[in-house]
């Protein structure tokens, strides 16, 4: 008889552990498995390929955030590059450096008491000139009357070259045509170097505006209305076969139709509430250790719990009226008639 006293206690300790832990894992199931009214709910993602026919299951009309987004990039690619006024001083300018650059050329080249070798130096020095050794040696080659045609000539197609609309995008459209506007009757080898020599004075007119592009770009997006997806009840919204796309996902989501994916945040969440929870149970349970000695009590306790808790997981979410009308305040009534104050 004394045996059996002594071993009761330690039993009833066993026996309170393990149901302490079956109601934590129940607990943590009931927060954990993904209960839900809507048992159309559908594991897709983005990219993988419809096994049946989805179906709008009400009929909706949404505004779409990823078509209306598709639409105004559309939009925003179709704007084209804007550009500044015609600024007539940039072909002046470089006329007027071609000119310079040219009767210093013309000086170097009436040096008498310059030597050839320096001559040709000094020319090929001429950074906007770019010319070669070959180049340089038939400027200074030629005769004067060769001469005064051919920088007359290169000033010539300059300005005519430079009168034209030039932008940033088209130097080397623009560039391509100017041989075919030097003079003819002059020497290959000079409508080649006329051509090589204006080719660096080529300067846009026109000049590339990011900041008027950008306003216009985005004054185009603005500009389109959002794009409405309607859909009555029982319409395909996905065929069989079909890969879903970015706006199918949307639509999905619009009806409810998609699994919530759970993180890692979620399951540590849900951890910490049951620990914390059965932590502030056990603290109680030595406030009431009378408690402890009524088994039959304290698991009816627990039956209802877990009843009212499974009840409350299921029957709260995607539901409007339904959660104001669970009896919460029962289970509060219920655990005091069940736990009398000492």
């Amino acid at each position: 008889m004394t045996k059996s006293k002594l071993v009761q206690p330690g039993r009833k300790n066993y026996v309170l552990i393990l149901l302490l832990l079956i109601t934590a894992a129940l607990s943590t199931g009931a927060l954990l498995l993904p209960y839900s009214s809507n048992n159309s709910t559908l594991v897709y993602g983005q990219g993988d390929v419809a096994s049946q026919d989805i179906l709008a299951p009400e009929t909706l009309s949404f505004a779409s955030l990823v078509l209306t987004d598709i639409e105004r990039q559309q939009a925003e690619k179709l704007v084209p590059n804007v550009f500044l006024e015609l600024d007539v001083s940039v072909a002046s300018n470089q006329v007027l450096k071609l000119t310079h650059d040219l009767q210093f050329i013309e000086e170097i080249r009436n040096n008498e008491e310059t030597e050839s070798e320096q001559k040709l130096s000094m020319i090929s020095s001429i950074e906007n000139m770019g010319l070669t050794e070959d180049q340089t040696i038939a400027i200074v080659s030629m005769s004067n009357s060769s001469w005064q045609v051919f920088q007359a000539e290169c000033i010539s197609v300059l300005s005519k070259v430079m009168s034209n609309v030039i932008r940033e995008d088209a130097i080397t459209e623009t560039i391509n045509t100017i041989q075919a506007q030097v003079d003819f009757t002059l020497p290959e080898h000079q409508i080649v170097l006329v051509s090589s020599i204006v080719t660096n004075f080529i300067q846009p007119n026109r000049l590339y505006s990011e900041e008027l592009t950008n306003a216009q770009r985005e004054a185009a997006k603005n500009a389109v209305e959002p794009i409405v997806q309607s859909f009555i009840e029982n319409e395909i919204i996905i065929s069989r076969g079909n890969i879903i796309s970015e706006a199918d996902m949307e639509t999905l989501g619009e009806f409810d139709l998609l699994e919530q994916t759970k993180d890692w945040q979620y399951y540590t969440a849900v951890g910490g509430i049951i620990v914390i929870n059965f932590m502030f149970i056990g603290l109680y349970m030595q406030y009431r250790k009378d408690l402890l000695k009524d088994l039959r009590g304290v698991f009816i306790l627990v039956i209802f719990f877990v009843i009212y808790l499974f009840g409350a997981r299921y029957i709260i979410p995607n539901h409007v009226v339904i959660p104001y009308l669970f009896p919460v305040a029962s289970f509060g009534l219920l655990t005091s008639a069940l736990i009398n104050p000492p």
